[in-house]
């Protein structure tokens, strides 16, 4: 967990989290309707967890998203000013790497999953959104003070 006030490249890397995969990962799926059929659920899940960003270049699934920016959060690659933090320990990220290592398990049987496990696995994605969105919150207004 960070020491101390959060510096502005933790706040900016926590927002590029927020962005990048908290705001995308869960945008389908959280405007379905309570019990949506299992058809709806799978393809609300295909573009928000197996095409979480869509560019130019192709898309890139939530599991290399997280893969991309959670190194530096884990203390394992420096932030953007060269600092390192390791927010293991943290009651938001160690839900969130939680939750995305159920997403990444269940991602390669999306077409084959029953709609118990769409309903968890959309379960997943909006507490993976969630859990960004307050990790950010939480470490900015610490920052703040």
């Amino acid at each position: 967990m960070p020491v101390g006030v959060p510096s502005p490249a933790l706040i900016a890397h926590l927002a590029a989290l927020r962005h990048d995969l908290g705001k995308y990962v869960a945008m389908q799926v959280r405007s379905l309707p309570a019990g949506a059929d299992p058809e709806s659920l799978r393809e609300a899940l295909r573009d928000d967890v197996a095409r979480t960003r869509r560019g130019p270049s192709g898309t890139t699934d939530a599991g290399a998203v997280f893969a991309e920016l959670a190194p530096a959060l884990r203390g394992e690659a420096p932030l953007a000013d060269g600092s390192r933090v390791d927010l293991r320990g943290d009651p938001d990220f160690d839900a969130l790497a939680a939750a995305m290592a159920r997403l990444q398990q269940a991602l390669p049987r999306l077409e084959r999953l029953e709609a118990p496990a769409l309903r968890a696995l959309a379960a997943d994605a909006l507490d993976v959104s969630q859990r960004c969105r307050a990790l950010h919150r939480r470490l900015q207004e610490d920052a703040r003070g």
